[in-house]
């Protein structure tokens, strides 16, 4: 099953973060940051680079289209 629309607002989850800074994520998300090792700052600029893409899936594979949606 296709979604054809995101739960969130890709540009008001980043203005959200850009806002709070660290602040906006969870202990457990600044665990796996340390986990993957990526800093605060790194994670907030992950974040803040978000583009959206387009994933489909269909049997046997996930499609990930990047491109202007």
């Amino acid at each position: 099953m296709e979604k054809r629309k995101a739960h969130y607002s890709l540009p008001e989850v980043k203005a959200s973060v850009a806002r709070q800074g660290v602040g906006a994520f969870t202990a457990t998300a600044l665990q796996g940051l340390d986990q993957m090792g990526l800093s605060p700052a790194g994670g907030l600029a992950v974040v803040l680079g978000l583009q959206p893409v387009k994933i489909t899936l269909r049997p046997g594979t996930v499609v990930i289209q990047f491109k202007e949606l």
